[in-house]
């Protein structure tokens, strides 16, 4: 039963990842882009720092530390609401960079330091910490242009555009939100299976594009997602959770994921993502609305191995975990009680939705009334998942939505071998991303892998009792790992 439950899981949410895992020119963010990211457990103490002996410089010392960790985000045309390379506007937001860094908040770095080694990993070293603090509190000197530091060059694998996919038409964002998840499909075209090798996603207006995530769809639901494209009069169609289409057998998996800063992705040679014959892909792009609405139209180019390649194909091992979330104890209203959310979720859902939620009890071990006696800001669910097969965990990527507090997949648990193979202390729904791991992780037959969550019900008023769903006001516990 497990195992047909997790199958459901995978293709209902789809790996729901709102993220993977955030310009004009303004020297105050506004205020929309200042939530996405605010959910730090850092946000109230102050990191380690080494302060350099003498005084820093923009450019002598600090330009290549923002180049290198801010920039990809902070620069001109970019998501973050001013960039950070311009000096004279470094210079101005010098004391609101100094407070960002040292208390956590900046660069957006989820993974918690419990977590393995990381690729890509947007995080300031104590002497890097320390040089924009002493540069603020020096006044921020820029210094001599003429005697600029070097900047680092970002370490980027070249991706062949052996197939670019655009959205069909360009998308105007609506206006009347501030976060806009839209889903378009990409149609490939393929008469016959081929394995993804490698991806880049091009944002057309990256002021604007806050995440990508690229989903597959088999063909066995193709006409679903064409069917459900346009239904509002305007191209593609609103999805939060994931892509929303699909029964239990229908979505193939995540291809790939974008946030401001990401290069480029290669698969570690041998290995790829297979992309069905017949099937499409689903781009859902987060739009952030706080530089505009303008039209965008982005693309993502595929690198794939020729026709007929053996390849090992990576492989999502997919846990859940039974949300069964209540609101505060003296709420006694009829949204807090879980016959309700049980009657919602059929309204919206059908009897699959009821069959999911109860089933992820069973398949857990766990019991929806000792679940919903804890105190609305700390509710805690798990799941544990045995491995069957040898595999090589390649990366982790969790999701859950806004109610989410904290998350965390754990190799082992309580035994010798316990390994801590993704920690996101401070869950941001906004801030979501997919993590490669630095070095492999071994899977070997008999292995445990535990997914924990841990929500706050008093961030959503009014409250409700929630369970799992894909919708805004639902929530998930999901996790996965890329395997091969």
């Amino acid at each position: 039963m497990k195992k047909a439950i997790l199958a459901a899981v995978a293709a209902t949410a789809a790996l729901g990842v709102g993220i993977v895992l955030a310009q004009g020119g303004s020297s105050t963010p506004p205020a929309s882009h200042d939530s996405h990211g605010m959910n730090t457990p850092e946000s109230t103490k102050t990191l380690p720092m080494v302060l350099p002996s003498s005084t820093p410089t923009y450019h002598g010392d600090v330009r290549p530390i923002l180049e290198a960790n801010c920039a990809g985000c902070h620069m001109p045309g970019g998501i973050a609401p001013f960039s950070l390379r311009d000096a004279d506007l470094a210079k101005r937001m010098a004391p609101d960079i100094a407070a960002a860094v040292s208390s956590g908040h900046m660069p957006p770095w989820m993974p918690g330091p419990d977590s393995p080694p990381l690729q890509n990993e947007r995080r300031l070293t104590p002497r890097q910490i320390g040089t924009l603090v002493a540069w603020a509190k020096a006044g921020a000197p820029l210094g001599d242009p003429a005697k600029a530091a070097a900047v680092p060059k970002p370490n980027v694998v070249a991706v062949r555009a052996d197939m670019t996919l655009t959205m069909p038409k360009a998308y105007a964002p609506d206006e009347k939100l501030t976060d806009d998840y839209r889903c378009f499909v990409l149609d490939p075209g393929l008469k016959k299976d081929r394995f993804v090798t490698g991806y880049d996603i091009l944002p057309n207006v990256g002021a604007q594009v806050h995440h990508v995530i690229l989903y597959q769809v088999s063909a066995d639901v193709r006409e679903e997602a064409l069917a459900k494209n346009g239904q509002d009069g305007r191209d593609g169609w609103t999805c939060f959770g994931g892509p929303e289409v699909g029964g239990t057998a229908g979505l193939a998996g995540v291809i790939g994921t974008w946030t401001p800063g990401t290069v480029p992705t290669v698969f570690p040679n041998g290995t790829g993502v297979l992309m069905p014959a017949g099937g499409l892909v689903v781009m859902q792009v987060h739009y952030n609305l706080a530089a505009g609405d303008k039209p965008d139209r982005s693309a993502v180019k595929l690198q794939l191995a020729p026709e007929g390649a053996a390849l090992d194909r990576l492989r999502l091992f997919v846990l859940a975990g039974p949300v069964e979330i209540p609101c505060d104890a003296t709420d006694k209203s009829a949204a807090c009680t879980r016959r309700e959310a049980l009657r919602a979720a059929v309204r919206k859902g059908g009897q699959g939705a009821l069959n999911l939620s109860q089933g992820l009890l069973v398949s857990c071990g766990a019991n929806a009334e000792d679940l919903a006696k804890q105190p609305a800001n700390n509710v805690t669910s798990s799941c544990d998942r045995t491995v069957s097969v040898n595999r090589e965990a390649l990366g982790a990527i969790l999701h859950m939505h806004t109610r989410g507090k904290a998350i965390k997949l754990i190799l082992n648990p309580g035994k010798p071998t316990e390994k801590v193979l993704l920690d996101i202390p401070a869950w941001d729904f906004h801030w979501q991303g997919n993590y490669f791991y630095k070095t492999p992780v071994k899977l070997q037959v008999g292995d445990t892998v535990r997914l924990t969550c841990t929500w706050d019900n008093t961030r959503v008023q009014p409250q409700r009792y929630v369970i799992w769903g894909e919708g805004t006001e639902d929530e998930m516990c999901l996790g996965a790992l890329t395997v091969r």
